[in-house]
């Protein structure tokens, strides 16, 4: 079973994506309903594709902690998640394609992502893929431009540099390394950071060895429309004034009510956040500490340094300081004994900032006689995004498990 969630931000009277694909794609679309929800956001209420992102994360962090009442359905950290970008396409049969690729890294850490191909080579089984492996420094740091791999016989381990447009991974890895929320309006520094932070919780970043998911640059990014957005600030401020402008509150509206409790309480967000958990901003130690040992901060599996080596950055110089293009060494970390929820227990119990926010893993559900119940061993899940003016999704496709295998050289 595939299910997709995705945030819509939206204008008035606009019709939802999904709406007009059944009209102009698909009439007999009503029968997979039931495998999709739709979180709308005003587009005068938006603060950018990584605070839309991170409303995903909580979704998919709700229905795994609510496995009796979900919003959409229930999260095993053994399903598949993926994430897409908007306008995107898939070659067919790309989910399960997208499964054995996973297999082949012979590792349950695994991420695959990249900067997908263009549109024009949907279906084409192409063999050229983009590799990321190089960053630039702007007021953070960001992935910069993709080199290119050929006839890959396998994903290609890579410098822990991710893209947001395409991540493929067990869904353990977006329970341990949820999208943080208190990230509005940043563009720049949203991946580098996560990668950092998979790759601190123990996951890897690799190339796909072949083009499966496209996306619309040409279409998307030439489209005239698309700079006006953002536009008439200030009607939209008095809009807003005049009680207009609110986020969809209808079916599922208690998954974010967490993050928002604790927003007041968060004084640090954005960008400074942002270059306080990488080391580029050393202004204030204690917080940034503090920001790396929440629940949205760095995992125990490696460390900063060994992060920072690993990709090849110096962030006090801001520069790149070795190319990380070419074969890399894996970095081995220490499976844990009794870790067989891959650590989601731990994560979980850390608080969003300070004390505050902490989820109590036990009364929730989640365990029983002290042992972790797995009630969708066997699936898989799968995520995703697709469409639409700032629009993100994601999907859970369900199928079977397996045993956790990592790297040993």
């Amino acid at each position: 079973m595939m299910a997709m969630r995705d945030v819509h931000t939206t204008i008035q009277n606009d019709q939802s994506c999904w709406d007009r694909y059944c009209e102009e794609y698909n009439k007999s679309c009503s029968q997979y309903s039931q495998n999709i929800y739709i979180h709308n956001v005003d587009s005068r209420l938006s603060k950018g594709p990584t605070d839309a992102r991170s409303k995903l994360s909580s979704l998919i962090l709700y229905d795994y902690l609510h496995p009796t009442s979900p919003i959409l359905s229930p999260v095993s950290p053994t399903d598949y998640c993926m994430q897409t970008d908007s306008h995107m396409d898939f070659s067919p049969g790309f989910d399960t394609s997208l499964v054995e690729m996973h297999d082949r890294t012979k590792n349950d850490y695994a991420v695959l992502s990249t900067y997908v191909s263009p549109i024009e080579n949907t279906d084409r089984n192409e063999v050229e893929v983009p590799l990321l492996c190089m960053v630039a420094f702007t007021a953070t740091m960001r992935n910069w431009g993709t080199k290119a791999c050929r006839n890959l016989r396998t994903p290609k381990l890579t410098n822990a540099l991710w893209g947001a447009g395409l991540s493929f991974h067990r869904c353990h890895g977006e329970l341990n390394v949820p999208y943080d929320p208190y990230l509005p309006n940043v563009f720049d520094g949203e991946e580098v950071s996560r990668g950092i932070r998979f790759f601190t919780f123990g996951y890897d970043i690799y190339a796909p060895d072949l083009v499966l998911v496209t996306h619309d640059y040409n279409g998307h990014q030439g489209n005239p429309v698309v700079h006006t957005w953002g536009g008439n600030k200030r009607e939209n401020k008095n809009m807003l004034r005049g009680g207009e402008g609110k986020e969809e509150e209808g079916k599922g509206k208690g998954f974010l009510d967490e993050v928002n409790r604790i927003r007041d309480m968060v004084d640090v967000k954005g960008l400074q956040r942002v270059n306080l958990l990488m080391g580029i901003n050393n202004s204030s130690p204690t917080v940034a500490s503090k920001i790396r040992a929440s629940r949205y901060g760095l995992g125990t599996k490696r460390t900063l340094t060994q992060a920072l080596d690993f990709m090849g950055v110096d962030v006090v110089g801001k520069k790149m300081i070795e190319n990380k293009c070419g074969n890399l060494y894996w970095v081995p970390w220490d499976l844990i004994e009794g870790e067989e929820d891959y650590g989601v227990g731990d994560t979980l119990r850390r608080g969003i900032w300070g004390d505050e926010g902490k989820v109590l893993y036990g009364p929730i559900g989640r365990e029983e006689g002290g042992r972790m119940v797995n009630e969708h061993l066997g699936k898989q899940s799968f995520m995703m995004g697709v469409c639409g003016m700032a629009f993100l999704a994601i999907l859970l496709f369900m199928g079977r498990g397996r045993k956790l295998i990592r790297h040993t050289n």
